[in-house]
């Protein structure tokens, strides 16, 4: 300082925003989406779309942090993964016990 007027005594650079756009392609969304599914079915393959989508949205770190989707839009990325690469082949009836799904014996199922 000088008197009452600053004097500068490094020359300050032009700011120049950064462009805004897409992060990652709807193709690489996709596939890091099935590679969380298959990783996902490795370990529990008794799951449902719902269930998929909450268990990457909550549980995947890498997912949960990269693209910050909630389970509904999840779900949309893992609704045509589930139909396009993975067949049904058995199905069981399970019930929601304290945060947890238990199967069902077929006296519960009957009733």
């Amino acid at each position: 300082m000088e008197g009452s007027k600053y004097v500068l005594t490094k020359e300050l650079k032009e700011y120049i925003p950064k462009a805004k756009g897409r992060k990652s392609t709807k193709e690489q969304t996709s596939n890091d989406y099935e590679h969380a599914v298959y990783e996902l079915l490795v370990v529990e393959p008794w799951n449902t779309g719902a269930g998929i989508a909450r268990d990457i949205t909550f549980g995947n770190q890498y997912m949960a942090t990269t693209y910050h989707h909630s389970p509904r839009t999840a779900y949309n990325y893992i609704l045509p993964i589930t139909k396009e690469k993975y067949d049904i082949v058995d199905r069981r009836w399970r019930a929601s016990v304290g945060g947890s799904y238990e199967d069902m014996s077929d006296d519960e199922i009957r009733e």
